[in-house]
């Protein structure tokens, strides 16, 4: 990904009823003269907002820096005037992945570290996932680091109905938090309960890779996971060719309950690392997902050439409507 400088638009759109074009009600940057990278924005209950990302800058709008990149939280009002911002972290690098607002009124967020010292403890080697809990001012309440020896990386992260946390996430690790992998990259389920310690965690995939982008609690009290594979054995079958979407419905303590693979012969991925929610529940238990495909064949239908936008209505069971 481009580490481009943060010039973070938020734009409400107002049309009229003659249709006029939709106009920016306002606009603002943060950051500093290095370069800053915002990854997730969600509205607060005050029609505020609150955005998080990595900060490698230490000045302009940033008023510390513990070295590298540090998660960076900035609270701001309806109209984007900053009411707070912080960084968290240590002295090697950060970066936030996914922030939610709380019932507390306070703030989960999580991302990838690589540090051990000053904000993060607990590093478990290379990169691990970090979840951070924050009261409504952005003071840390818990900090917790889980993973293994190798890689980590964290996507989403939501609040459950228990007042716990699901991440979704990816490891190639097999020691430290992650009882098992299937080989390369797979697919990290990680159920927190609402002061961080570990109520069970899972590795979904094949011996190839896997990543999510998004996960969701279902109203029977389980998970649905979207993300992609380029496996076709292990927990993954039904591959079309290259990397698929991959769908999968889990129970409330991490069973498989079915999984699909959707797409064709060429690739099809989704947007993950970055709290980007690809997958939508209806209000009838069916499912909305969102990415891009360059396939002409297989369940991919139409494509104009080189990678399109690629929809999916889905059944409660991940068939295609």
């Amino acid at each position: 990904m481009k580490h481009l400088t943060l010039f973070f638009m938020l734009f409400t759109v107002a049309a009229s009823s003659y249709a006029q074009a939709p106009h920016i009600q306002w606009q603002k940057p943060y950051g500093g003269t290095a370069a800053d990278d915002a990854r997730c924005v969600r509205q607060t209950a005050d029609s505020g907002y609150i955005i998080v990302g990595a900060a490698g800058s230490s000045n302009g709008d940033i008023t510390s820096s513990y070295g590298g990149n540090d998660f960076w939280v900035v609270r701001t009002t309806p109209t984007g005037g900053i009411v707070w911002q912080k960084n968290y972290g240590g002295s090697l690098s950060e970066a936030a992945s996914c922030i939610q607002v709380t019932s507390d009124g306070g703030y989960i967020v999580v991302g990838s570290c690589k540090s051990n010292d000053r904000d993060v403890t607990g590093n478990h080697g290379m990169h691990d996932i970090w979840v951070v809990k924050l009261t409504a001012t952005g003071s840390i309440t818990w900090q917790k680091s889980i993973g293994g020896s190798d890689v980590e990386q964290s996507h989403y992260i939501e609040q459950t109905a228990d007042g716990g946390y699901i991440i979704a996430g990816n490891t190639a690790s097999s020691n430290g938090d992650v009882a098992a992998n299937h080989g390369g990259d797979d697919i990290w389920i990680v159920k927190l309960t609402s002061t961080g310690a570990i109520s069970w965690e899972k590795t979904f995939g094949g011996s190839s890779d896997e990543a999510p982008s998004t996960i969701h609690q279902t109203a029977d009290g389980g998970y649905i996971v979207f993300g992609q594979t380029e496996s076709n054995d292990g927990d993954v079958s039904g591959n079309h060719g290259g990397g698929d979407y991959w769908l999968f419905k889990i129970t409330s303590t991490g069973g498989l309950s079915w999984q699909v693979c959707l797409g064709g012969s060429g690739d099809e991925e989704n947007a993950g690392e970055s709290g980007n929610d690809c997958l939508q529940i209806t209000p009838a238990g069916e499912y909305v997902v969102a990415g891009w495909s360059n396939s002409t064949d297989g369940d991919v239908t139409g494509n104009h050439g080189s990678f399109d936008y690629w929809v999916l209505k889905l059944t409660s069971t991940g068939g295609i409507i």
